[in-house]
C-alpha cells in the first residue's frame, strides 16, 4: 500500500501512497540511513491511515495517540490527502471555544473574566491563527498590545496574561503544541497602592446617615464595619447564618470555595454592625430568608455607594467597596492578631498585605508623638491591653472607647468574668485512691 525508498540527494526517506481519491502522493521522512527502522514504523502508521480512510472506520487508540503527536506541516500534508481531517483544535478560534466549552459549569464571573481575555486572543491574531504558529515574541507583542492598544492598567494586563497563560498550558497537556508561549509574560497581579484610601470613621458616619433606609445602612455597614465582600457575600447572607447568641455571623466566600474551608468562615457581630442588624431584622419581612432581601437584585452597586457618597457630601473614592473591606481589615490589625484578622476577613496574610493592610496618618502621628507600648498620655498601649483581654477572654469598652463614640445609644460595658479560685484537688476529678 506504501512504498519506502531513501532519497540520498535530500538524506531523507520517501514514502510514496495511493491516497483514497486515487492520486498517488508522497510524503518525506527526515533521518539518516540509519533511521529505516523508524521510517518503516512511519510507513506501517501511514498504511493503518489508508486502510481506516478506506473502511470509514474510526483510529485505532494507539495510531491517533501518534497522530495527535504529529507536527503541524506533516498533519496538514496528510489531511490534504484525505487521510486525516484537518486539525481544527488548533485553530485559535476553535480552540478556544472548546476551552470554554468544557468550563461550561465554572462560576459566571470567572467566566466573564476569561473572556475577555479569550476577545483579546481573537482581535490580537485572528480566529485562524495556527497555536503552533504563536511564537514568545508573538506573546510578548500581544502583553504590548494589552497595555498600549487596549489601554490596561498594569495589573489588569497582568491578569490577562495569567489567563493566557493557563489556556495554553491546557494546549500543552492536551499535546496540541510543544510549549508555551505565554510562560515567560509576568502574570504576578500587583497592588495598586495609589488605589487605595482608609475611609475614616467620621466619613463612614456621614455616608451611613445619607442611606435612605435600613437594609441599605446594613449594606453598607457590612462592608464597613463587617468586612464582608459586597456584593457576593453580603447578599449570601441568611437570617439562619446570624447567630444571635453567639455573636458571629456564618459567611460564605464563593470566590475562596474552592479552598480546603470551602469558603465558609465565622465573623463576629461587632459593636457597630450590631444596631444595623437588628434594626434590619426588626424591618424585615415575615419569612424574609436573605438579609438583603428587598435591594438584592439592585443593577450596579458600585454606583449605588457612589451616590450615597455623594449625597453625604463626600468625593468618591476609588475601588469603592473594596476599600470599606480593606480599612476594616486595617483597623481590626490594630486590635487582633494577624491570624484572627485574617480568618474574620477571609483571606491569607500574603493577600492582607497586598491588597488590604494600609497604613493610615493616625499611625504615623502616634508614632511621632508616642514611645513604643505606650499611647499619649503615657499608659499602656491600647493595641496591648485590648490583645491582652482577649486572651484573658474579655473585653471592656468604657465610655470613652471609640466604638462606645460611634454608636452612643448602643454602647454597653461588657462584664468582666470573675476569677475562680480552684480547690485543692484542682481541675481534676476525686479518684477512689485519693483520700479527702
Amino acid at each position: 500500500m506504501a512504498s519506502l525508498s531513501f532519497d540520498k540527494q535530500k538524506n531523507r526517506w520517501r514514502i510514496q501512497f495511493l491516497a483514497p481519491d486515487g492520486s498517488r502522493r508522497s510524503l518525506g521522512y527526515r533521518g539518516s540511513r540509519k533511521a529505516e527502522s523508524q521510517a518503516q514504523a512511519f510507513r506501517g502508521r501511514i498504511e493503518e491511515l489508508i486502510a481506516a480512510a478506506m473502511t470509514s472506520t474510526a483510529l485505532p487508540r494507539d495510531v491517533a495517540a501518534w497522530v495527535a503527536r504529529l507536527p503541524e506541516e506533516t498533519h496538514n500534508q496528510l489531511a490534504e490527502a484525505g487521510l486525516l481531517e484537518r486539525r481544527a483544535s488548533l485553530l485559535l478560534g476553535p480552540f478556544l471555544e472548546g476551552w470554554m466549552a468544557e468550563r461550561d459549569g465554572e462560576k459566571e464571573s470567572t467566566r466573564i473574566t476569561w473572556g475577555n481575555a479569550q476577545r483579546n486572543l481573537l482581535d490580537f491574531f485572528g480566529p485562524d491563527k495556527s497555536l503552533r504558529e504563536i511564537t514568545e515574541a508573538d506573546a510578548e507583542a500581544f502583553a504590548r498590545w494589552l497595555r498600549k492598544a487596549e489601554h490596561l492598567a498594569e495589573s489588569t494586563a497582568r491578569k490577562r496574561a495569567c489567563i493566557t497563560k493557563q489556556i495554553f498550558r491546557s494546549a500543552v497537556k492536551a499535546r496540541l503544541i510543544d510549549a508555551n508561549p505565554f510562560a515567560e509574560l509576568t502574570g504576578a497581579v500587583l497592588a495598586n497602592r495609589k488605589r487605595q484610601r482608609f475611609i475614616s470613621e467620621a466619613d463612614s458616619i456621614r455616608v451611613l446617615e445619607a442611606c435612605p433606609d435600613a437594609e441599605i445602612r446594613l449594606l453598607f455597614g457590612l462592608g464597613r464595619w463587617g468586612a464582608l465582600r459586597v456584593p457576593s457575600e453580603a447578599l449570601g447572607l441568611k437570617w439562619a447564618d446570624i447567630n444571635w447568641q453567639a455573636g458571629v455571623m456564618h459567611v460564605h466566600a464563593t470566590k475562596t470555595e474552592h479552598h480546603a474551608h470551602g469558603g465558609d468562615r465565622e465573623v463576629p457581630i461587632f459593636v457597630e454592625l450590631r444596631p444595623l442588624l437588628t434594626e434590619a431584622f426588626e424591618q424585615a419581612k415575615e419569612g424574609a430568608v436573605y438579609v438583603i432581601e428587598r435591594h438584592r437584585h439592585y443593577p450596579n452597586f458600585g454606583m449605588l455607594l457612589t451616590r450615597l457618597v455623594k449625597q453625604a457630601g463626600l468625593s468618591p473614592w476609588p475601588k469603592i467597596w473594596h476599600n470599606l473591606r480593606a480599612t476594616r481589615c486595617t483597623e481590626l490589625l490594630r486590635e487582633f492578631p494577624e491570624h484572627i484578622v485574617t480568618r474574620w476577613c477571609g483571606h491569607t496574610k500574603g493577600i492582607a498585605e497586598q491588597s488590604y493592610w494600609m497604613t493610615t496618618a493616625e499611625d504615623i502621628a502616634r508614632a511621632t508623638t508616642c514611645k513604643v507600648g505606650e499611647t499619649a498620655s503615657g499608659g499602656a498601649n491600647v493595641v496591648q491591653q485590648d490583645v491582652a483581654n482577649t486572651e484573658n477572654g474579655w473585653q471592656e469598652i468604657s465610655a470613652t472607647h471609640p466604638e462606645a463614640q460611634v454608636f452612643p445609644h448602643f454602647a454597653r460595658i461588657c462584664d468582666s468574668l470573675q476569677s475562680v479560685k480552684l480547690g485543692d484537688t484542682g481541675l481534676e476529678p476525686v479518684t477512689p485512691t485519693m483520700s479527702r
